[in-house]
């Protein structure tokens, strides 16, 4: 219960934080300078929290692969919404950055079925 609880914190921290630098006027300034840095940050950000939202929903419950799924399918919905809202912040929405949260969303799935 304790590693559950954990990880809706920890996934409602990192959610904010990253709903912050996604809708901010202006990316990271290393981001910008260094070529694949942003896509790597796009995945990594949604692999963790892909990984911690699939054990937050669903660890302790039978058909781990529902959660792992309803996880995926939710933070897809967010990286969608994430790269639409940015045109309206001043920043302008690219296919890449959605495809790296699809990645990382991926890789973050098939580690839960580790952790659940």
């Amino acid at each position: 219960m304790i590693i559950k609880r954990l990880s809706l914190l920890l996934f409602g921290i990192l959610f904010v934080v990253v709903s912050f630098l996604m809708l901010t006027s202006s990316p990271p300034e290393l981001a910008s300078r260094i070529g694949f840095m942003d896509k790597i940050g796009h995945a990594g950000a949604f692999f963790i929290l892909s990984l911690l939202l699939a054990v937050a929903l669903g660890r302790g419950k039978g058909r781990k692969l529902k959660y792992i799924l309803a996880a995926a399918a939710l933070l897809a919905l967010y990286g969608i919404l994430i790269e639409y809202i940015q045109q309206f912040t001043g920043r302008s929405p690219e296919a890449g950055d959605l495809i790296a949260d699809l990645i990382g969303i991926a890789l973050g799935s098939f580690a839960a079925l580790f952790f659940l």
